[in-house]
């Protein structure tokens, strides 16, 4: 049988090139992927991936070799392995079109063998589709997220930085963990001026306070009774 096709990558095309040989994408791109791995380096001969796939009917071991032509603009196909309803044999091309809005339109043509009721035309056509669609949003993710590294400013030295108009004592400190990113007071809030040190000053004051009223409140208690003893 014969699948052919093609899906507009959003991305540009040596991107998607690295990522139709690149283990890790593959084994997300691929639907019902249980396993992948890269059979040794690449060589002459290209670069060869066997995966363990889950369907309906049962489990499908699959070896594939992608043979580069032209980088980024074209490669070779050859796939084969078992299916539950038996062996499966096939080859084809890939093409990789670069447009001038940084997008890509890649197109595929395979030939496949396989015993008859084992492998269905439109079955074939559909997993090629959704392994486009989930190459498709994995290299878009990427995109997106170098081009936020890429736009980022760089952070600048604490020499060059323009001085805060927050008073250091009332700055907070954004600090980053796995869980997520917590506002803390500085330390300054908790062991200068303010915070502990803060009650601390009060409570001797307070205090001192406290005990002059009661020394006051005692002299005027004996100079009283002294002056009650000298009328009687």
């Amino acid at each position: 049988m014969r699948i052919d096709g093609s899906y507009l990558f959003p991305a540009p095309a040596e991107q998607v090139f690295t990522a139709l040989l690149w283990p890790e994408t593959l084994a997300r791109a691929i639907p019902d992927t249980e396993r992948l791995i890269q059979l040794g380096p690449p060589d002459d001969e290209g670069t060869t991936f066997k995966a363990w796939v889950r369907s309906v009917d049962g489990l499908a071991v699959l070896t594939w070799r992608l043979t580069p032509v032209r980088r980024p603009a074209s490669l070779r196909l050859a796939i084969w392995g078992h299916l539950p309803g038996g062996h499966l044999d096939g080859s084809g091309v890939i093409d990789l079109v670069p447009r001038e809005d940084a997008h890509t339109r890649g197109a595929y043509a395979l030939e496949l063998e396989a015993p008859e009721g084992a492998l269905e035309t439109a079955a074939a056509q559909d997993l090629a589709h959704a392994l486009c669609e989930q190459l498709a949003g994995l290299v878009y993710d990427s995109t997106a997220e170098a081009g936020v590294r890429a736009t980022s400013p760089a952070p600048t030295s604490s020499k060059a930085a323009t001085p805060s108009p927050v008073p250091a004592h009332a700055r907070l400190h954004d600090i980053a963990t796995p869980r997520g990113r917590i506002v803390a007071l500085p330390a300054e809030r908790a062991n200068g001026r303010g915070g502990v040190r803060v009650w601390a000053e009060r409570a001797m004051w307070m205090g001192a306070g406290l005990a002059l009223g009661l020394v006051a409140i005692s002299l005027v208690l004996a100079v009283a009774h002294r002056l009650n003893g000298h009328d009687t």
